[in-house]
């Protein structure tokens, strides 16, 4: 947009950034109040005053009557009452013209109302006064206006499209009057105006604009058309039309109104800025209008406005912090002071109150004449020095910067709540954090007042969002307050009338949260997300939302389960937060922990917990900080997720890295002034707890020892024993010898005095100190421990270590951190059940009842401590007593611990199914009804589905079963392994033996990793083995070549059994299921022949083998079964086992004998295939020997061949270059016989013959020999012609066409031979394939000459 379209240079286009704050969009006002003005263009024009002629009969005999007038000032209209005006207009007659001129100046001061009055009372009677048609139209018309400029004002100058409720009165009649002046006259304009912003207080933008447009066609740009038009734009969001029309405004009526008008039209040009994101420019248009008018209540709410929002701005590029706040306070007091002057002036502007109530919400009151104290040994009191009236709830400052909030009286700690000493006292939430401190000041905030203008701010106006605005006000002091309920109403109203105030639905969401409303407060943060895609808090807690809110959903009608695509998203919100603020620390930790709750996100939770790590770290040095770069609780929960990933090193680490952060705050519960070394008994002593001891000097030396003498006993400095007293040196005590690199550490075993010389005896021999040390005494060091234990978190991190050494095989390690623990804090319950797991564990179960009673002193109703007495009892298989604990804890009605119990109690119940029959129907009925009672309460319990899913299938239902462990596998990520075991023995009774051999071994791989004990190990290498021998027996079944991998299968089955044995090798069934694989392994050995598949005497052997090795192993069990011992087999089990074990042993050794005799003939006969092949091999070496000699001597002959021919071509070269010479030599011959010169004498005809005959006949003898092809011979036969007379004519004949043509096809090409052969000569040098053809050509040249002479 041009700058020079405007005349006002304060408009020029700037740089603009985005702004929160939000004017309301109400310009129409503007437009109404000036509507009635009578415009007069391209000249500015004086205010003229109002002249009544003087026409009552007091006067009448004065002669100048006519000249008398009564004349009144703009200026003084405002002090006319409307009573007065009118008796004088009804007094004089005044035309119908004056009482509109005295209505306009009443609206041109200010007293919009009074106008309306005369202009009512003017239209009453309307047809006795004087006036034209035009006077008429514009009565009516500017009563109709009028009325409309009452809906503004009752509006609190704040426009709205839709109509004003309550003023529907004044509309009908401004359209009554309207219609009124239609019918006089249809092309007035002011009617149409007025008519435009009748349609635009009705919503009907589109009829607005009609009129305003048909306005600005017939008449003209004229002010009220173009700023209702502009209004239109405004309202249908076209700010860059309303601005042009603005712009037009300004250019057209700089100042030929009067200055309200004027800053009317500013007004509206600043919010078309501001709409934009011209936000400079529309400070200097709100600005400009200020200046203009000071008392335009709209300019000064923008500007106050504008400045408070740029001070951020300021503060942020200022670097001077104390120049920024002086300034910060002095540009906020004068826009608060604008705010307050504004609200003077109008009190039912609602903008202005709106304003004001946000600066007062967020404003601290001093509260004169109180000074405060409080006290570190009772740090949640408040002393004041006067009596205060503060509410339980309300919000208080103490000091510069604490925060917190007035408690309700049952939550003091102190009885005495008022007065203590003469001074009034007061409950706090939070502790006072520092040191205790008197004479601080109180600050407190006037929710009051913020309140007052809220409420006065919705009477004022009936705009939706200004109200919603005003409703939000209310709401949030209700919500400081701690009143959720109440704030929440209004927080619900605000958003029904206004569904787009994303802060009053924030709001709202947050009291939900605080009132368990989880899921109704999730559907707002999912609209505040939409409505506000940078709301970084709603993103960050509507994640967390849905991840504490994972509902399950149902795939049939009873059962359910979790949605994962509810995860999925929840990440995807906590990913939004943390991609909008990347370096704000909650979101990442947030997220780090939401990926921690899942076992298969583990890597991703580390990776965000580094993350975090990393953004504290840069904090920390960017701010210089001393303190610690990252807590020790963050250390620690890295440290926890290594540990579930069995990385224990990396677990091991960030332990001590939270310890070392520990030791670096100091931050302690205890006096520092305690000695931990004190300790009776130095408990942690293993290397792998280095963190809690240290050795201390203990002012003892002992001597060097003398070589020959054993280092375990040493000579102290201590022959009275002072030294050893004092540094409570004891036996036991590890302690260490010197204190440089040849140091070494041992035990105490005794303490040796005699002939006062004390000397110490240890446990260990060690190699002898470095002779090369010239020092002869060395000092002591004893390990103590370190004062760790005495930080609160230390017993955490101490904790989560012993547990590291339970899971990396280190039991010594962590039983001894569990009783130092213990020792320090005897009251820790979850040291001796973790003592007592570890001793149970071990098979210790006298220690490990020891400590579940001390569990028990402790806490004799803790549920963990019973719930591990019940594990107990079920590890034991006593089922009645673990029934009465688990029903005790049930009685207990204890939330944390009641699914457990129905659990347990449902686990109970289908381990008894067969210790009675007559019990099975009843123990299994009351298994499924406690897992249903579980499911009932939680269907996120997996452990209640799968108990549930074992009952279908114990029933048969396997269908059904199934389908409930694949939904526990998919609903819980393979958390639980136990699914895995159920849905193998499905699928082995189903017959799928790869399916169910592929769950066993999932299951192995899950358990192997240190939480199944060896009889489950054996319980399940067990099922696998049983599912080889059933697919083997399986495979049996087709009794033909199909039958062949069912050997292997019975390999497989006996190799589990033995890994099965390794664990448990005394164990009878082990042994005789051992037994029974080998003996069906060798009948399916022996069945082999009948099936028609291959089988070798090795096999047979090592089925014999095992056959002879189970027999005796049966038969040791019959004999124990004979002797009354424990063995689960029956002895007709035992003694068919021994008679079919017998019998194949003798069948198959005859088997062994015919496959060996097998083999044997087999052997022979491959010996005999093997010489003949031999001999078969030697017989087509010699026959390919042969063809190769064969084909070399055809190469040399071709090679010979191709030599020859390459000396033809060679012996033609030279006999053509000596023709050409004779050819040369005869023609210089006849030439000299012509001209009469003496030449030498040429050779004679007979003699020339001669030479010819004796030069031609070798040459042909040697081209064209009888080795040569028929070709040649019948070429030579052409070429020769030995009848040549002249010498040059038998030149010429020697080498004619067609002798040559045959030479060049015997030579090049056409011979007999074949291409290959020709490929095989070597091109002569000096030569070209072509050269035949020139030699032609030269030839045919030399008949041609020879022609010519001849016809010459």
């Amino acid at each position: 947009m041009s700058s020079s379209l405007y005349s006002d240079a304060l408009y020029e286009d700037m740089d603009v950034s985005a702004t929160r704050a939000t004017p309301a969009a109400a310009t129409a006002s503007s437009t109404k109040k000036h509507a009635t003005y009578k415009k007069k263009e391209d000249e500015e024009e004086e205010e003229e005053s109002l002249k009544i002629v003087i026409t009552s009969s007091s006067s009448s005999n004065n002669n100048d009557n006519k000249a008398l007038f009564v004349e009144i000032f703009p200026e003084e209209m405002s002090s006319i009452a409307p009573a007065t005006m009118l008796s004088v207009l009804k007094e004089e007659n005044a035309p119908m013209s004056a009482w509109t001129d005295a209505a306009v100046m009443y609206a041109q001061c200010g007293k919009a109302k009074d106008g309306l009055i005369l202009l009512q009372e003017a239209c009453s009677f309307e047809n006795v006064l004087g006036g034209d048609k035009n006077d008429r139209v514009r009565l009516l018309a500017s009563t109709g206006i009028a009325h409309l400029t009452q809906v503004t004002i009752r509006a609190g100058s704040s426009s709205t499209t839709g109509g004003v409720e309550g003023d529907n009165n004044n509309k009908a009649l401004a359209d009554d009057r309207f219609t009124q002046a239609t019918r006089i006259d249809q092309l007035y304009p002011m009617t149409w105006i007025g008519k435009g912003m009748l349609n635009a207080f009705n919503g009907r933008l589109d009829q607005a604009r009609y009129f305003f447009d048909t306005t600005l066609k017939h008449v003209g740009p004229v002010l009220p058309a173009l700023l209702g038009m502009a209004s239109v734009e405004f309202y249908e969001k076209n700010y860059h039309k309303a601005l042009k029309l603005y712009g037009t405004a300004i250019q057209l009526y700089p100042s030929s109104q009067k200055k309200s008008a004027a800053a009317s039209i500013r007004v509206g040009f600043g919010l078309c800025c501001y709409k934009l994101g011209q936000v400079d420019r529309a400070r200097a248009a709100f600005q400009r209008a200020h200046e203009l008018d000071p008392h335009n209540v709209e300019a000064m709410t923008y500007v106050a406005v504008l400045s408070l929002n740029a001070l951020g701005d300021c503060a942020a590029n200022t670097n001077n912090k104390e120049e920024t706040y002086n300034y910060y306070l002095q540009q906020q007091e004068q826009a608060i002071k604008l705010l307050s002057v504004a609200h003077l002036m109008d009190r039912n502007n609602a903008t202005v109150q709106l304003r004001l109530a946000d600066h007062y919400f967020w404003k601290w009151e001093l509260v004169s004449g109180a000074k405060i104290s409080v006290s570190k040994s009772n740090p949640k009191l408040l002393s004041s020095t006067i009596p205060l009236h503060l509410e339980p709830g309300e919000r208080i400052r103490i000091g510069a910067d604490f925060e917190t909030v007035v408690s309700p009286e049952e939550e003091a700690e102190d009885e005495q709540m008022f007065f203590v000493g003469g001074r009034t006292t007061f409950p706090l939430r939070d502790a006072w954090p520092s040191e205790s401190a008197d004479n601080l000041r109180l600050w407190r905030k006037d929710y009051d007042r913020v309140d007052d203008l809220a409420k006065a701010a919705y009477a004022s106006t009936s705009v939706p969002e200004l109200q919603a605005e005003s409703l939000f006000h209310r709401a949030r002091v209700l919500h400081t307050k701690g009143m959720l309920e109440e704030a929440s109403k209004f927080y619900a109203k605000a958003t029904e009338i206004f569904p787009d105030l994303t802060p009053a639905r924030w709001g709202w969401a947050q009291c939900q949260i605080t009132l368990g409303q989880y899921s109704d407060a999730m559907n707002n943060l999912l609209l505040v997300t939409t409505q506000s895609p940078q709301a970084t808090e709603a993103f960050a807690v509507l994640g967390l939302l849905q991840i504490v809110l994972q509902q399950p959903i149902s795939t049939t009608e009873t059962d359910g389960t979790f949605s994962s695509n509810d995860r999925k998203q929840a990440l995807a919100n906590l990913k939004k937060a943390t991609e909008l603020d990347p370096t704000n620390v909650e979101w990442i930790l947030l997220q780090a922990l939401v990926y921690q709750t899942n076992k298969a996100e583990y890597s991703m939770a580390l990776e965000r917990y580094k993350k975090a790590v990393e953004v504290m770290e840069l904090h920390h040095n960017i701010s210089n900080d001393h303190s610690v770069a990252v807590p020790p609780h963050i250390w620690t929960n890295i440290g926890v997720i290594h540990q579930e990933l069995c990385q224990y090193d990396a677990a091991l680490v960030m332990y001590e890295k939270a310890m070392s952060g520990l030791a670096t705050s100091g931050d302690s519960s205890t006096n520092d002034d305690e000695e931990d070394t004190n300790l009776d008994e130095m408990i942690i002593r293993e290397e792998t707890n280095k963190l809690f001891w240290t050795f201390v000097d203990s002012g003892l030396k002992v001597a060097k020892p003398l070589l020959g003498v054993s280092d375990k006993l040493l000579v102290t400095n201590d022959p009275d024993q002072k030294l050893l007293n004092h540094c409570n040196l004891r036996v036991g005590d590890h302690v260490k010898i010197g204190n440089s690199d040849h140091a070494y550490t041992s035990e105490v075993v005794e303490v040796v005095s005699q002939e006062a010389t004390t000397m110490l005896r240890l446990n260990t021999f060690s190699p002898p100190l470095d002779d090369d040390n010239n020092e002869e005494c060395f000092a002591v060091f004893v390990k103590r421990p370190t004062p760790l234990l005495r930080y609160p978190l230390a017993i955490t991190i101490a904790f989560n270590l012993a547990r590291l050494h339970e899971d990396a095989g280190r039991p010594v390690a962590a039983v001894e951190l569990h009783k130092a623990i213990l020792k320090k804090h005897p009251s820790y319950v979850n040291c001796y059940l973790r003592l007592a797991c570890i001793s149970r564990d071990n098979g210790l179960l006298d220690e490990c009842t020891q400590w579940l009673q001390g569990a028990v002193k402790v806490a004799p109703t803790h549920p963990e401590v019973l719930t591990l007495v019940g594990n107990l009892h079920l590890s034991l298989s006593d089922w009645q007593p673990a029934q009465r604990l688990f029903d005790k804890l049930l009685n207990m009605r204890n939330p944390a611990v009641e699914a457990y119990s129905l659990l347990s109690l449902g686990n109970i119940y289908f381990s008894t199914l067969y210790t009675s029959p007559e019990r099975y129907e009843k123990n299994l009925s009351h298994s499924a009804e406690y897992y249903r009672k579980v499911l009932a309460k939680d269907k996120s319990n997996y452990y209640a589905a799968n108990g549930l899913g074992t009952v279908l299938a114990e029933k048969g239902d396997l269908l059904r079963a199934k389908d409930i462990f694949n939904r526990v596998r998919e609903v819980s990520g393979d958390a639980i392994p136990d699914p895995l075991l159920n849905l193998g023995h499905i699928y082995l009774a189903q017959m799928k033996h790869p399916e169910a051999l592929q769950m066993y071994t999932s299951y192995m791989n899950r358990t192997s990793k240190g939480y199944a004990s060896s009889k489950e190990e054996v319980s399940v290498l067990l099922y696998i083995a049983f599912a080889y021998f059933d697919w083997a027996r399986q495979t049996e079944t087709f009794n033909n070549a199909k039958a062949a991998p069912a050997d292997g299968r019975y390999a497989k089955c006996i190799e589990y059994i033995e890994l099965a044995m390794k664990s448990q090798n005394e164990n009878c069934v082990l042994k005789y299921n051992w037994c029974m694989a080998k003996l069906q392994a060798a009948n399916c050995t022996l069945q082999k022949v009948t099936r028609n598949i291959p089988r070798t005497a090795q096999e047979v052997k090592e089925a014999l083998i095992g056959l002879e090795s189970s027999l005796p192993l049966v038969q040791q069990l019959m004999s124990w079964k004979a002797s009354g011992k424990k063995v689960p087999i029956s002895k007709a089990t035992l003694a068919g086992f021994i008679s079919q074990c017998q019998d194949n042993i003798d069948m198959t050794k005859n088997h062994l004998n015919e496959e060996i005799k097998k083999e044997e003939e087999i052997k022979e006969l491959r010996e005999i295939q093997r010489l003949e092949a031999q001999q078969l091999q030697l017989q087509r070496e010699r026959e390919l020997l042969a063809k190769k000699e064969i084909e070399e001597r055809a190469q040399q002959e071709q090679e010979l061949k191709a030599k020859a021919k390459m000396d033809k071509v060679s012996n033609l070269l030279e006999n053509w270059e000596r023709e050409a010479k004779d050819k040369e030599a005869a023609s210089e011959a006849k030439k000299s016989r012509k001209s009469g010169s003496v030449v030498p004498q040429p050779m004679h005809d007979d003699d020339e013959q001669q030479a010819e005959g004796a030069s031609s006949a070798p040459m042909a003898n040697t081209l064209f020999d009888e080795s040569s092809d028929e070709d040649d011979n019948e070429n030579s036969e052409e070429v020769i012609d030995e009848k040549s007379a002249d010498p040059a004519m038998e030149a010429e004949k020697s080498i004619s066409p067609a002798a040559q043509l045959s030479t060049q096809k015997d030579l090049f090409g056409d011979s007999d031979e074949s291409d290959d052969d020709e490929d095989h000569v070597p091109p002569v040098a000096g030569t070209k394939r072509d050269t035949v053809e020139d030699v032609e050509e030269d030839i045919d040249s030399s008949k041609s000459h020879k022609r010519r002479k001849l016809d010459e």
